[in-house]
Parts: C-alpha cells; structure tokens; sequence
C-alpha cells in the first residue's frame, strides 16, 4: 500500500497485507507494527503540529500538552489520509477517526484508565522522541465490557497484578492498535523532554452486519444516539482508587481474570 499525505510518502516499503498482525489484533486485543512511518512524514508532522502550552497543569489532560486548534483542519485531513491503512491491516468496517495530538514531558503522567463510548478501537503513531528512550505504553490484559459512556481512571496502578500488564514500547515511526475501551491502560511518569504522538480512535460496533457510528461526521453510517441509552450518567468522568476493589464490585463484566 502507498499511501500520500501532503506529497508525502506515509509508509516504508515494508508495507504489505497484514495477515500476521490482523490475527494477533484479533486474539490479543492489541497489536505494534514497528518503524513503518517514513522520516519524511515525521517530520513533516513535526513542522505542522503545534501544542497548547495551557493545560500543561490540567489533570483531567494527565499533564500533556493537546495541539492547538490551529491543527485541527491539518489532522483531520492526516487522519482521513491514514484511514485505509487501518482498513487494509484489520479487515473491519470502521467510522471516521476521531483524533488529535499529544506532546508528552518529565510532568505527564497517563493514569490507568478505560476510553469513551465512541472510541473501542485506539491507536497511537509516535512521529517524535526527542530523548530516544523507552517510553511505553502498559495494557491489562482483562477484558472489560465497560458500562461507563465517558472515561474510567483507576488510580492504582500498583493493585493490577504484574500478570496481567502488557508492555508495549513505542518508539518513532511505530503503530500501535489496541481496544482502548476494553482494557485498561497507561504510562508511566518519566524523566522525558519532548515525546510526541497522534492519538486517534474508531469504532467497529455493528449490527445485522451494518456499521454502527456514534461519532457525528460519519456519513452513509447508521448513526446511534448516546443520549437514547437509559439509566447512564452521559456526561460524567468516573475515578476509582482501589484497582482490587474494582474489579470485584464489576466482576460481571470481566471475561477473564
């Protein structure tokens, strides 16, 4: 697959049809395609993303630094570029990516935590690590069917069982899949300078073999209501402090251990 942006070539020549990395997708929730974004695009990316120093003190951010809205028009146009992509390495129906980008520092700190309704499948493409050191990002393994519309934080890293917690390292030019609203996950507080990164998110929900789309721009989609769900709390962040406790008050809606 060659895909362009700007004139620019995305992928390497390693690009090719997935098989392998679709069925690790489908049997581990997760799955990193290693140094497959061009330098070119890197930094193109680099020279074309800027970042609102204001919420760099906002917890709700986790201490990062969100792009500005002068960037919005300039990812989502990246982001419907890229699209194909994930539509060649997951062989899924997909809506319209929803999106942005992430400047990470010594004071960020990604708590554990679930994503929104709108966003069972997430991905992050790191295009910049100033520091050229490790950075992951940790998964649990559990299978959550998560009752929660918006975000779920447990603030607990140390309870989640060292069994359960997947380490996935993510460097320049990586690709990483995962179902961010099943499983928990997050990164570390590190001594870093400047790790950047775009974050985007899909759906796959369907039905009677149509797709299925909470997000607003997805057209010739079948489009669902949030606000129609009875019994939710549609706009609230929820935060839990103990992961132990956690998981036995929800045990109902975990598949495994």
């Amino acid at each position: 697959m060659e895909l362009y942006f700007d004139g620019i070539k995305i992928f390497k020549d390693n690009c090719k049809n997935f098989d392998e990395e679709r069925l690790f997708f489908e049997k581990n929730d997760y799955v990193i395609i290693n140094d497959i974004i061009t330098d070119e695009l890197k930094k193109y990316l680099f020279d074309n993303i800027s970042y609102d120093k204001n919420v760099l003190n906002d917890k709700l951010q986790f201490y990062r630094e969100h792009n500005n809205s002068e960037c919005n028009f300039f990812l989502s146009k990246f982001l419907n570029t890229i699209k194909p992509f994930y539509d060649l390495v997951l062989k899924k129906k997909l809506s319209n990516f929803i999106g942005f980008s992430m400047k990470y520092n010594k004071d960020s700190e990604l708590l554990p935590h679930y994503d929104n309704y709108n966003m069972p499948i997430s991905s992050t493409i790191c295009y910049w690590n100033e520091d050229k050191i490790e950075y992951p990002i940790y998964i649990d393994k559990s299978f959550f069917n998560n009752p929660h519309p918006f975000r779920l934080t447990v603030n607990d890293k140390k309870g989640i069982p060292k069994i359960n917690i997947i380490k996935i390292n993510i460097n320049e030019g990586d690709i990483v899949i995962f179902r961010g609203r099943n499983h928990l996950h997050w990164r570390d507080k590190k001594d870093i300078k400047d790790y950047r990164a775009i974050l985007l998110h899909t759906e796959d929900y369907t039905y009677n073999g149509n797709l299925i789309s909470y997000v607003e721009n997805s057209d010739n989609i079948i489009k669902a209501n949030i606000n129609e769900v009875k019994n939710i709390n549609i706009y609230g962040l929820t935060d839990i402090n103990n992961y132990d406790t956690f998981r036995k008050n929800y045990i109902m809606y975990f598949n495994n251990s």
